[in-house]
């Protein structure tokens, strides 16, 4: 069985991401653009509910590529689900943002 992970964004770096992550996994990915040729991505769900992938417990690792300055918030709802996350850099914009990460 593939594992079902979770792709955040999907434009240029995250097709690049999906590019690699498609070969073994089961990919859900939330993006609010609409998707030209969805028929071109196998092993894809695509949703514009990212409530979906947070309750979704068979989603287990999370990947946020997405604009820097959402990294941190897009990322803290998941840590609080349990979720493993991959977040691209910089995770955080702001010193006090440290705090939630040092916990989790």
């Amino acid at each position: 069985m593939k594992n079902k992970i979770a792709l955040v964004g999907f434009g240029y770096w995250g097709k690049i991401y999906y590019k690699y992550l498609k070969k073994n996994n089961k990919i859900i990915v939330y993006t609010r653009s609409k998707i030209k040729n969805v028929k071109n991505f196998h092993n894809c769900e695509f949703t514009n509910k990212i409530s979906k992938i947070l309750k979704d417990k068979n989603i287990k690792k999370v990947f946020v590529i997405t604009p820097i300055d959402t990294h941190f918030q897009i990322s803290k709802k998941f840590l609080n689900e349990n979720k493993k996350v991959l977040s691209e850099k910089p995770l955080i914009l702001k010193k006090n943002e440290t705090s939630f990460i040092e916990k989790k």
